[in-house]
């Protein structure tokens, strides 16, 4: 059995000295000893954070199965990408998977510019 646990920085922030988290315990109760035994159970955590926030005991030798960074492409591989996903731009710097994500997802949405300079205003603002 899998769980996936998305943006998981709060669970497996570190502990301060003498402070009890109960979500890191439970997490590593989880993973090790009898509980893990019977459940079977491997855990993916995505973060965004580095990894000396993170709780020591998470970092032990044979704690982990494996540790994945994705880093942000280089301009070079990041406008090959763009290219070969139909995107009609061209990056001056290293872009974020996120970044390309967000450029795919947007395709399909019309986005008005507003200056900066100028203020919103909706319907209920002008009848004020």
């Amino acid at each position: 059995m899998c769980l996936l646990i998305e943006d998981a920085e709060p669970l497996l922030a570190m502990r301060q000295q003498g402070v009890r988290i109960q979500g890191i315990t439970n997490l590593l109760n989880m993973t090790d000893g009898f509980l893990n035994d019977l459940l079977n159970l491997q855990i993916i955590c995505t973060f965004n954070v580095d990894l000396r926030k993170l709780d020591s005991a998470l970092l032990r030798p044979g704690r982990l199965i494996a540790r994945k960074e994705v880093k942000a492409l280089s301009k070079l591989d990041a406008n090959l990408l763009a290219q070969r996903l139909g995107i009609k731009h061209h990056f001056e710097e290293p872009a974020t998977r996120g970044e390309f994500y967000a450029m795919l997802e947007n395709q399909n949405i019309l986005i008005h510019d507003v200056a900066p300079d100028k203020d919103s205003s909706t319907l209920i603002d002008e009848i004020l």
